[in-house]
C-alpha cells in the first residue's frame, strides 16, 4: 500500500422533507480503492418515517492517452447505491448523502495502491 486517505461528516434534517448535499473529492493521480461506511444513523420523530442513504455518484480517471474519463453512478436510493468501488489512475469522485427526518454519519476511506482491480 502507497497510504490511505479518510474524512467523515455528519448531516441531519429535522422536518420530513428530504435534504441531500454532494462532496467532490479531488485526488493525485493514484490506482485507489474508496469506501463510503454509515457510521450511526437516528430518528428525530420515531412517529415519521426517517431516511438516510449514501453513495458515490461519480469518479474520473485518466485513460491512457491522459484524457479524463467521467463514470457516472446509479443513484443513491434503493439498492443500487455504490459503496465500494476501485479504479486504477483515479482522479475524482464525488458521494452524496440524503436524509429525512435523521441524522447520519459517515467514514470515507480511500486506499492508494500500486494498481487496483474492482467495480465498477
Amino acid at each position: 500500500m502507497i497510504g490511505m486517505r479518510y474524512d467523515q461528516g455528519l448531516l441531519f434534517n429535522r422536518g420530513s422533507g428530504i435534504f441531500s448535499r454532494s462532496f467532490d473529492v479531488r485526488l493525485e493521480l493514484n490506482n485507489a480503492i474508496c469506501q463510503l461506511t454509515l457510521a450511526d444513523v437516528g430518528e428525530f420523530d420515531p412517529g415519521s418515517r426517517g431516511l438516510a442513504e449514501m453513495g458515490f455518484t461519480e469518479f474520473a480517471f485518466l485513460d491512457a492517452d491522459g484524457h479524463t474519463v467521467h463514470v457516472p453512478l446509479p443513484d443513491i436510493t434503493g439498492t443500487n447505491a455504490v459503496h465500494a468501488l476501485a479504479h486504477n489512475r483515479m482522479v475524482s469522485l464525488t458521494y452524496a448523502v440524503r436524509v429525512s427526518n435523521a441524522f447520519a454519519s459517515w467514514v470515507i476511506n480511500m486506499f492508494f495502491w500500486e494498481s487496483v482491480f474492482g467495480n465498477p
